[in-house]
């Protein structure tokens, strides 16, 4: 066992005489950092930092972050498609809108607060890393070949598609400036905590054994970071605290964050009116389409790349979330079709989405034939799951909790049934470390699984909702357009853009008619209005 043999190395070696002939791999580079600065892992003015580090694996997560970060406009797309017309940019507006309010929240303290390893209270880290200080040439909590700073950059593409996905709860009748300062609090409140509590070395679901797939190379990670300021016994007890813990990217922190915090947002913003919701369909299925690719190609690196190394565990990430994102995309359009007796585009998109969400926690856990039951099983729940919304009274309007929070939920679940490792073991470093879900005989994993979900469900979901109604009392600060808002479109009301020309047009026509019944031409009889499904007036097209 590669972990073995380095821990045997630093019982009867210094670090001054670690010699490169000694390391299992000759072709990485030096494990251990100099330590010539605890901090910042050296003094990048007189000295080389990346020698320290693997290249390769470091030119893997930046291509990976890349691929994360276009998810983000795969959202606003998607969200853009299923939502009518009149409101279309408005959604892109609030995705994009939130990706730039978590980057600045992810500069400022964001990346301290998740993943800060000085904080010991399991709960929420410290400042020891605001504003990207201390953030540089040491190793990372993900891999001892990647750098922090590789790393806070990867896992901010996390947070920015967690509160991208929260953005569609703002559909066709939220205000975009509220929702914004919501997405500031949200993150500092919801999602750094529970990110803290299963990706932070001193998270209390990390420490408890959760399996969670961001941080596979904890063990060697911890071990080897702690070398130069601890005594034997803090190597040992690193070693025995690593073999407890390992990863998902994304189960809580990400999917079930985000379903829970778009229904209690939903829930504080009210319903839509039911007038204006009479035959409604989405209005461009080809933007749901390309959305759904540009997430679908984002999700490999989500999932490949939190095995934070180009190794046979990231390989397999990818694999499982194909499978389960076809086989859950062809059980949900079987599902539809005993319905409508047709096929749906809108269902095979919903199916691969739900099939990736569900392969999040479980794809660097689970093999291939466990992954291809997930996506059948994820495809039922998601399908179902969008009945919820009618039965709890919350306009969940683009299906946020039965999309991301159920398939997350049963991913994590599927962990405890068929975590490996086997597959766990493909990454080079955990190898050795005994049973992971029920086919290893680890029974005791499911609770501790179980466990964890509810904790998720439970704080973001209430926390979420505190936060929207905090904000929503505020004067000038209301969630909510108003009716009149709401019956034009958000687009008109918030931006005075239209993602369609024509919408335009029509304003440009009503604004020449001052009572809305009369066309502009001097001689031209009144002609009556139509209404659309939109709820709008609609002119006929005038004679040539």
């Amino acid at each position: 066992m590669l972990v073995d043999h380095v821990i045997r190395l630093f019982n009867t070696a210094q670090l001054q005489s670690f010699d490169m002939a000694d390391w299992p791999n000759p072709g990485a580079p030096y494990p251990i950092w100099n330590g010539s600065n605890l901090e910042d892992g050296g003094d990048s003015a007189n000295e080389d930092l990346n020698v320290y580090f693997a290249p390769g694996d470091n030119s893997f997560i930046i291509v990976a972050a890349a691929m994360v970060m276009i998810m983000v406009p795969g959202l606003a797309f998607l969200y853009s498609g299923l939502a009518r017309r009149k409101s279309a940019l408005s959604l892109i507006w609030a995705v994009m809108g939130s990706m730039a309010v978590v980057n600045f929240q992810w500069y400022l303290w964001g990346y301290s607060l998740a993943f800060s390893p000085t904080a010991t209270n399991g709960f929420i880290g410290n400042l020891h890393h605001a504003v990207l200080r201390n953030t540089l040439g040491t190793r990372s909590p993900g891999s001892n070949y990647i750098p922090s700073l590789l790393y806070s950059f990867y896992q901010l593409q996390f947070a920015a598609v967690t509160v991208g996905i929260v953005m569609g709860a703002v559909a066709e009748r939220g205000r975009l400036l509220p929702a914004m300062v919501f997405c500031f609090f949200f993150m500092t409140l919801v999602y750094c905590p529970i990110a803290c509590w299963i990706w932070n070395v001193n998270g209390w679901a990390f420490k408890w054994g959760v399996l969670d797939y961001a941080a596979v190379d904890e063990l060697l990670c911890a071990t080897l970071q702690h070398i130069n300021t601890s005594t034997l016994q803090h190597l040992n007890a690193f070693h025995a605290l690593m073999l407890t813990s390992l990863a998902s990217p994304g189960g809580g922190p990400v999917e079930i964050v985000s379903g829970c915090g778009a229904l209690a947002y939903s829930w504080i913003l009210g319903r839509r009116q039911e007038r204006m919701l009479v035959n409604f369909r989405p209005h461009n299925v080809s933007l749901i389409t390309l959305g759904t690719i540009l997430l679908w190609f984002g999700w490999l690196g989500f999932n490949g790349g939190s095995a934070f190394g180009a190794n046979l565990r990231a390989v397999m990430a990818c694999w499982n979330s194909n499978l389960t994102a076809c086989f859950s995309g062809i059980v949900w359009v079987l599902l539809d079709y005993r319905l409508a007796k047709k096929i749906s585009m809108v269902g095979l998109c919903s199916g691969f989405i739900s099939g990736l969400v569900a392969a999040t926690p479980a794809s660097g856990f689970i093999t291939p034939h466990a992954s291809i039951f997930l996506g059948i099983v994820a495809a039922v729940c998601a399908n179902f799951a969008t009945k919820i919304k009618y039965l709890i009274g919350i306009d969940d309007s683009m299906d946020v909790l039965a999309e991301h929070g159920i398939p997350g939920i049963v991913g994590l679940i599927f962990n405890g049934f068929f975590g490996s490792a086997n597959i766990v073991g493909l990454d080079g470093f955990n190898i050795g470390i005994g049973g992971q879900g029920w086919i290893d005989h680890n029974w005791a994993r499911m609770y501790k699984q179980i466990a964890y979900i509810v904790a998720c469900l439970s704080y973001a979901f209430v926390i979420s909702a505190a936060i929207a109604k905090i904000i929503d009392i505020i004067p000038g600060l209301h969630l909510r357009a108003s009716d009149h808002a709401e019956l034009m479109g958000m687009d008109d009301d918030q931006l005075g853009e239209f993602a369609y020309d024509y919408v335009e047009v029509r304003r440009d026509y009503l604004a020449w008619t001052p009572n809305h019944t009369r066309a502009p031409i001097v001689g031209m009889d009144q002609e009556p209005h139509m209404v659309s499904s939109d709820a709008e007036p609609e002119p006929t097209k005038p004679p040539q």
